[in-house]
């Protein structure tokens, strides 16, 4: 099996590898949960330390995920069990009622590959449409901007952003989208840098916006929460989560 860890990467590293295995430490005959699958390098590790009957069962929201780590995991057979779902769905999955986790691992945040897929929306690296959705369904990014009331939009630039020009950014936003609907990053783009002091650096106004929209759109917190919750009440006894996040 060690060939599928060399198995080319969904342009996204799995990061704290070694970590996130000694930690939950799977052994011959547990079960773990992956919560977001990915590219299956966190995954693959898992199934390795735990071979050779241990069971990972693996969800995503993210279709094109889902078919790269099943492709790329194939080898491990009925010992992956993969559902293209959010790990806030857990209890919702068919088949699944009742299984207990030894480990459980989630992966907060967005991919390498969904940032580097330009039409995803989630860089501002390139005019693309805004759309931030890790899923199929819901809002876009541009539904949010061009619906939302300047109230509304100030509260996600500042609650999910951190941003301290919140009350600008989302007043410019309104007022640009009375001349036409906001479509792109480039439209956002150019909206962030009318709002704010010209002597901030746009690169990192522009990270600020993006992250409270992407986070708004896949609903993360709240996501987040109603999952924790649902994986701890899977762990058996003596159980470990590792949840790996990026920001504040």
């Amino acid at each position: 099996m060690k060939a599928v860890l060399d198995a080319p990467p969904y342009h996204h590293r799995p990061v704290l590898l070694r970590e996130v295995v000694e930690l939950l430490a799977p052994r011959p005959g547990g079960t773990y949960f992956d919560g977001t699958l990915g590219g299956g390098g966190h995954a693959a590790a898992l199934l390795e330390a735990a071979a050779p009957d241990g069971v990972l069962y693996a969800t995503d929201r993210d279709p094109a995920a889902v078919e790269f780590a099943t492709s790329r995991l194939a080898a491990y057979g009925d010992r992956l069990r993969v559902e293209i779902a959010g790990f806030d769905e857990l209890d919702g999955i068919a088949g699944w009622e009742g299984v207990e986790f030894d480990g459980a691992l989630l992966d907060l945040g967005v991919s390498s590959h969904q940032i580097d897929t330009p039409e995803r929306g989630f860089s501002f690296d390139a005019d693309a449409p805004l759309d931030m959705r890790m899923g199929p369904c819901g809002a876009t990014a541009a539904e949010l901007l061009n619906e939302l009331s300047v109230a509304e939009l100030a509260d996600i630039f500042r609650r999910y952003g951190e941003e301290p020009f919140a009350g600008p950014v989302a007043r410019a936003v309104e007022a640009a989208r009375r001349e036409r609907a906001l479509a792109t990053s480039g439209d956002l783009k150019t909206v962030l840098r009318s709002a704010v002091p010209a002597h901030f650096t746009p690169v990192k106004v522009y990270a600020r916006a993006f992250q409270a929209l992407r986070i708004a759109v896949n609903d993360e917190l709240g996501r987040l929460e109603r999952g924790l919750w649902r994986v701890f009440s899977r762990l058996r006894t003596g159980g470990r989560v590792a949840v790996l996040a990026y920001h504040s």
